[in-house]
């Protein structure tokens, strides 16, 4: 029963070493963390700056993003919502939305143009 108990406290040593060696060898690298939040950033911005060149094309319309959460018309609705806007919501819901839009628009002006 000694012995056995002895395998298992220096088994569990070892494990516990390995443990502490392991965090410590692992600990994140706050320059890239640092860089990976600039980018983040920056691509957020990159796609506000897209949402409203393409709300400003179609005049600043009110966009529904999903159900009860609509950007309000105009253009300081949609600058407060680019804003304040996550990078999910600016890439996953708005843009999307704004091109479907444009899609329509582009086709209703088709219609307008063969109909002449």
């Amino acid at each position: 029963m000694g012995r056995l108990l002895d395998n298992a406290r220096a088994h569990m040593a070892e494990n516990k070493d390995r443990d502490r060696t392991s965090s410590a060898t692992h600990a994140p690298k706050i320059a890239e963390a640092t860089s990976t939040l600039a980018d983040l950033r920056h691509e957020r911005r990159q796609w506000a700056d897209v949402c409203q060149g393409l709300a400003e094309q179609l005049g600043w319309e009110s966009v529904n993003l999903r159900p009860g959460v609509r950007v309000s018309p105009g253009p300081i609705g949609w600058m407060k919502f680019c804003a304040s806007a996550s990078l999910t919501h600016l890439r996953d819901q708005a843009y999307p939305s704004l091109m479907e839009l444009l899609k329509q628009d582009r086709e209703t002006k088709g219609r307008l143009e063969v109909d002449i």
